[in-house]
């Protein structure tokens, strides 16, 4: 399967605008897709609980970040509800936002679904060659990446360890990847560092 001709089935994805964003790289606009897919949960801790008429500032913020993530992958409808949100928050419409939030919401939540589902398909047509665990060098190169916030080495460990399916520790390639789209380096310097002594086996 083509990975791109897939990713156009999805509605309300623009992916002729989202590689021309990316000056035509496909392998960068198909990884700012799976890390938008991960890299939301600010938004949705304002959106999913009760949304408090004081907090109205921080729902704010949280909406700005949403429409910026929407725009970075080409999905401009929702990206302009989530301007809408952030706008009637600034201006403290409470009314708007609570009543608009939920189906915002399950708009965003179906768009995350459909990536994710289109890119299980994709791999499970293009299988992985298969290994037990991650290779430790990959990970005290990824350890030292994240201690120095130094992003291409960062990618490039991602991009070694994403080459393989793990027999016993795919679980923990999953967390790394989900917590590196998060920008949460930190986390993974601390749980990586157990497992390499610090950087060095």
């Amino acid at each position: 399967m083509n990975r791109i001709e897939a990713m156009k089935k999805i509605d309300g994805l623009d992916v002729i605008k989202g590689l021309q964003f990316f000056g035509g790289n496909e392998d960068i606009y198909l990884d700012t897709l799976k890390s938008f897919t991960v890299s939301n949960q600010p938004f949705f801790k304002y959106a999913k609980e009760e949304i408090r008429a004081d907090d109205l500032k921080g729902y704010a913020i949280a909406a700005h970040g949403m429409k910026g993530s929407c725009r970075l992958v080409c999905v401009d409808e929702i990206a302009r509800k989530a301007g809408k949100l952030e706008d009637s928050a600034e201006a403290g419409d409470y009314a708007f936002v609570r009543e608009h939030t939920p189906v915002f919401i399950e708009t965003l939540e179906k768009l995350i679904a459909d990536i994710k589902d289109t890119f299980a398909k994709i791999d499970a047509e293009n299988p992985k060659p298969k290994k037990e665990k991650p290779d430790p060098g990959v990970l005290i190169k990824l350890h030292r990446a994240c201690k120095e916030y130094d992003m291409d080495g960062v990618d490039g460990a991602l991009a070694e360890l994403a080459r393989y399916e793990y027999t016993s520790d795919e679980t923990l390639v999953k967390w790394i990847t989900e917590k590196i789209y998060q920008l949460k380096l930190t986390e993974i310097v601390q749980r990586v560092s157990g497992m390499t002594n610090g950087g060095v086996l």
